[in-house]
């Protein structure tokens, strides 16, 4: 996986080192570096932006991960948790057969959201792997 960087002048360049190791150890640990994909993080300054994290793939094996720094907590924890949460979901997108878009795809069949949106599959996943990977992460520094 290739992985680019856009990044505003907002981030504080010693949470910047640290976003880029946690960046490379989720891809590790979700055993995608072999994709042969490119993965953009752009760290936003965020005052525009209605969400804090969002994770997109952009068209065929090119996927997004946006996070806006005006909109997280000001805590490096907080931002590792948006970014293992958009993680998990650039690993649905690779390994899970995702499709972040009406209809949603999950693991390659049509996924009903006759329930709260919260509740479906691929948030509950990213949500649950939040701390987990922090827990992880933490051990391996």
């Amino acid at each position: 996986m290739r992985v680019r960087y856009l990044i505003s002048e907002m981030w504080d360049i010693k949470d910047v080192h640290e976003i880029l190791d946690a960046i490379q150890f989720a891809i590790k640990y979700y055993d995608i570096s072999d994709a042969k994909s490119t993965l953009t993080v752009r760290l936003m300054n965020g005052k525009h932006e209605k969400v804090e994290a969002s994770a997109d793939r952009i068209k065929n094996k090119r996927y997004e991960i946006r996070l806006a720094r005006a909109q997280i907590d000001t805590t490096l924890e907080a931002v590792l948790l948006a970014l293992f949460h958009e993680m998990t979901h650039v690993k649905q997108f690779i390994k899970d057969g995702f499709i972040n878009q009406v209809p949603y795809i999950w693991k390659n069949k049509r996924a009903s959201l006759d329930q709260d949106y919260w509740l479906s599959p691929w948030e509950m996943e990213a949500r649950a792997m939040e701390r987990a990977l922090i827990a992880e992460y933490e051990k391996h520094r």
